[in-house]
């Protein structure tokens, strides 16, 4: 099957059932003199390249003296056989000469044939049959006969010819079912050649196709899928998508056994695309499961898992993932389309995950399911585990992070012991480790915001307070700065500026605690020890106030250096003003400062939540079949196909 000039070429190697020869080397010469028919083996079709090469008119050239001579002498010869013959049939004379005309007429057509002089062999080929048609060399030149017309692509002749022989009871050669083959290769070319006229004959394309659907359908029903498969093409091209349709529609009801079915019904699929009708298109991609180990049908329910999740229906969306997940494991074969489409499972997994994290907090349960589905059973694919793990410590956090710690601390732990596998760098697995390490880190963040002075009621619990609070903070500090380092090593650059603000939050907050700390019951009455316990609290603060601007600086420079401009550096730029505004004035205040964006949140990587291989899959169709594949000559006059626009493009006609 190739693609030239908006066509798929469906090849029937029909021309011949001697591959490793051409027509006229099927007779030879023995060693005694004797001309004799040379016996093949098991009957076998043409390869692909060996029918182009046929096709290829041979240049011509000059006969070689010696080849001169012979063919005189068997011009000469044949005429005075067909002068007997004929005084035979009118007056019974000269009887039963000229047994040898068709070898001798034969091997001197065959020098012409080698020598590209084709006008001349075709003369002398017809004599062969004319003479004894009832004959093993002139089937074989009748034989030659279609391999010249086929490089001259004159395909009412072979059609003629085909038809000619078949009309014969008695054939010694020529196969019925290769004869008919001919036929529909001949009349199939003879619409291609209708539809690119200028202007196309769509009438008598269709014509011709159906006049193959006519005498096909029962004896050669792929010949007549793929027949009325090409008038739906035909419709296509004639901007008569409602009738396309039907056609297609036919292809699938009246031939679903047929090797064209799933591909007609592909192109139904994309013909609603092309009309904007994705609810229609998405359902004519789903109906393509039921064709299973079809790579076409695979890659259709990938088409229709995008629609509909575009269309916002992503229950059915998460179901075509999974249909496809079980067409696309019972594809065979080793080519590199069916090996891609293999290879999307576990992709296809994690898009079914990414449509239930688009339903919100009702999709939230089923999508960590099939995270922690994915990070068990791809052992193949690191980076996908990853960001499985990545994905389900999200999810744990947003579901409910005190109920769900124990689970996500052994998630996130899982996902930076699956980075150590050399093939974990791929894809986003750098992000999301670095945000299963952030959230991790959280809980030591969480830890210290439960420690408040808000909570001694005596003074002599403030100094061990004061101990918890600090033993805390560089916990989480130091779980923090292990992000940034994590970040640094590999990728995940919002995670950095996101655990920079917070080492800063960690010192602001533990400022804002000291400064509101609530005055001991005990010395409340005593306006001597209350000023001396705030001059305290002021002198415990004061440096942490210091290294918390400090703090909230370097997550501003960190962020800036990394080109992030996320919520977590915009954060940063709001208490660092709080903390000094003079030192970091905000954006409504200087207008020149970068503004930072609410739009991007750190909890999702920069690029597309679908992954790029996964997303390319989507194909579209193929239109217009022919039985035969492009000459070498048609190549070289090909013109580059037009962009593909969600519509079939015309072919060159």
């Amino acid at each position: 099957k190739v693609q030239h000039s908006g066509h798929v070429v469906y090849i029937s190697a029909v021309l011949a059932d001697q591959p490793s020869r051409s027509a006229p080397a099927l007779l030879a010469v023995n060693e005694e003199g004797k001309t004799q028919v040379v016996k093949g083996g098991k009957k076998t079709e043409l390869t692909e390249e060996q029918i182009k090469s046929m096709q290829v008119p041979k240049k011509e050239q000059a006969l070689h003296p010696l080849e001169k001579d012979y063919v005189m002498a068997a011009d000469t010869y044949v005429d005075l056989m067909f002068a007997a013959k004929k005084r035979c049939e009118e007056k019974k004379k000269d009887c039963g000469k000229g047994k040898k005309v068709p070898e001798i007429m034969f091997l001197a057509a065959a020098t012409y044939y080698e020598r590209g002089q084709y006008p001349l062999a075709i003369e002398r080929m017809e004599k062969v049959y004319n003479f004894q048609e009832d004959n093993k060399v002139a089937e074989i030149a009748v034989k030659t006969l279609i391999d010249i017309y086929a490089r001259h692509r004159d395909w009412p002749k072979i059609e003629e010819w085909a038809r000619k022989m078949l009309a014969r009871k008695n054939r010694l050669v020529l196969d019925k079912k290769d004869l008919r083959k001919y036929v529909a290769v001949a009349v199939a070319e003879q619409a291609v050649d209708l539809a690119k006229r200028t202007p196309p004959d769509w009438d008598g394309a269709h014509a011709k196709y159906d006049t193959i659907l006519r005498e096909f359908r029962t004896e050669e029903p792929e010949m007549a899928a793929i027949s009325l498969y090409n008038k739906a093409g035909l419709y296509s091209l004639q901007k008569d998508d409602k009738k396309a349709i039907e056609t297609y529609e036919r292809v699938v009801k009246e031939f679903p056994k047929s090797k064209i079915a799933p591909e007609a019904m592909f192109n139904i699929g994309v013909t609603y695309e092309s009309q904007t009708a994705f609810k229609d298109a998405a359902d004519a991609f789903l109906n393509m499961a039921k064709f299973r180990d079809n790579a076409d049908a695979a890659q259709a329910l990938i088409n229709a898992g995008q629609i509909l999740t575009a269309l916002q229906d992503y229950k059915a969306a998460a179901a075509a993932y999974d249909k496809f997940q079980t067409v696309a494991g019972n594809l065979k074969g080793d080519d590199e389309n069916t090996q891609r489409l293999k290879g999307l499972v576990a992709d296809a997994e994690m898009e079914k995950a990414h449509v239930f994290d688009k339903m919100g907090a009702d999709g939230l349960k089923q999508a960590n399911a099939v995270y922690a589905n994915i990070a068990a059973k791809f052992a193949g694919r690191p980076d996908l585990q990853i960001e499985s793990l990545g994905r389900r410590v999200e999810g744990l956090r947003t579901e409910n992070a005190a109920k769900n710690r124990k689970d996500l601390i052994k998630a996130a732990d899982e996902a930076v012991k699956k980075y150590n596998d050399p093939k974990a760098a791929n894809g986003r697995a750098p992000f999301f480790v670095a945000q299963s390490m952030f959230y991790k880190s959280e809980y030591d963040f969480d830890d210290f915001q439960a420690l408040t002075l808000k909570d001694v009621k005596k003074m002599t619990g403030l100094l061990p307070m004061l101990q918890k609070k600090a033993e805390a903070l560089k916990k989480a500090e130091a779980s923090y700065l292990k992000v940034s380092d994590q970040v640094a090593a590999g990728g995940g650059k919002a995670w950095a500026a996101a655990s920079m603000f917070r080492v800063g939050l960690l010192y602001f907050n533990f400022k804002e605690d000291l400064f509101n700390a609530p005055i001991p019951p005990q010395i409340q009455n005593n306006d001597e020890l209350m000023s001396a316990y705030r001059a305290e609290i002021e002198k415990i603060a004061m440096p942490i106030e210091a290294q918390s601007e400090s703090a909230l600086r370097n997550a501003i420079n960190v962020a800036h250096n990394l080109g992030v401009y996320n919520k977590w550096s915009k954060e940063a730029g709001e208490y660092a003003a709080k903390v000094n505004p003079e030192a970091f004035p905000t954006v409504e205040k200087d207008p020149n400062l970068p503004k930072a964006t609410t739009a991007v949140s750190a909890n999702k990587p920069t690029d597309a939540a679908t992954s790029a291989a996964f997303v390319t899959t989507v194909r579209r169709g193929k239109f217009t079949v022919s039985f035969k594949p492009k000459t070498a000559e048609e190549k070289k006059t090909d013109k580059p196909k037009a962009k593909d626009n969600g519509k079939p493009a015309a072919p060159a006609m």
